[in-house]
């Protein structure tokens, strides 16, 4: 196989499983993410960090994300929700958590994240 074709076969995997975790609906300047796993971890957050990179655009301007399906949370994850906040401009309000776990907003709220993001009732 080719380099390039080899290149986009890993690709087109790699969204066919990243979709299966996240799911992205952009609204006009509004970005909403739904989580689909259970572990929000060192593999899932590099997976998110890609899957954000290949949908982002320049306009959005809040950014949601529905939670309720997340039951752990590891410092990957946390870093993947912080490089998430510092894309948007630093005049945008708080990146809206939704439904999150009691384990999850623990972690949250131990680390003062709560502060940062929005936690938000399902």
């Amino acid at each position: 196989m080719k380099p390039l074709a080899k290149h986009i076969n890993t690709l087109m995997l790699y969204l066919a499983m990243s979709e299966e975790c996240f799911r992205f609906t952009n609204r006009n300047d509004d970005l909403h993410i739904t989580l689909a796993t259970s572990q929000f971890d060192a593999q899932v957050a590099e997976q998110f960090n890609e899957a954000v990179q290949l949908r982002w655009a320049d306009n959005i301007q809040s950014v949601s994300i529905d939670m309720q399906a997340v039951e752990f949370i590891d410092s990957s994850g946390v870093g993947a929700l912080l490089a998430l906040r510092k894309r948007l401009p630093q005049e945008a309000p708080a990146v809206s958590l939704v439904g999150t776990q009691p384990g999850v907003t623990s972690v949250l709220e131990m680390l003062r994240l709560h502060r940062v993001f929005r936690l938000e009732a399902a």
